[in-house]
């Protein structure tokens, strides 16, 4: 390396890292690297670990998946996107899918559904 020329990349031994204790964000702050270099070594060196940081799945017994999206959401603070893909997740039998043509449910119209 030349004179004066500071390596600004970090050493970090990520065998040594107690990944079940630590949350990725925090482990940035810690070792001042981004999220996004913390996350690669997660999925290297404690891949068992990224399960445990899926969203929470008290969204499935905590919600009523008869509200529309709209009002889940306000009831818990968050975004419909948020919600909409919740109930993808959480509650499939729930989402309604709307048809094409005439913008009616799929179950109303008539129109035969799409092949998946």
């Amino acid at each position: 390396m030349a004179q004066g020329v500071i390596d600004k990349r970090k050493r970090v031994d990520y065998s040594k890292v107690n990944w079940e204790a630590e949350y990725t964000s925090d482990l940035a702050k810690r070792f001042n690297v981004t999220s996004a270099a913390i996350a690669s070594a997660r999925r290297r060196y404690a891949p068992h670990t990224m399960q445990l940081r899926k969203a929470s799945t008290s969204w499935g017994t905590r919600v009523d998946w008869s509200m529309r999206n709209k009002d889940i959401a306000r009831q818990f603070g968050k975004p419909p996107s948020s919600v909409a893909m919740m109930r993808r997740a959480h509650a499939p039998e729930t989402v309604r899918v709307i048809c094409v043509r005439c913008k009616a449910a799929m179950n109303e119209c008539g129109t035969p559904a799409l092949a998946s």
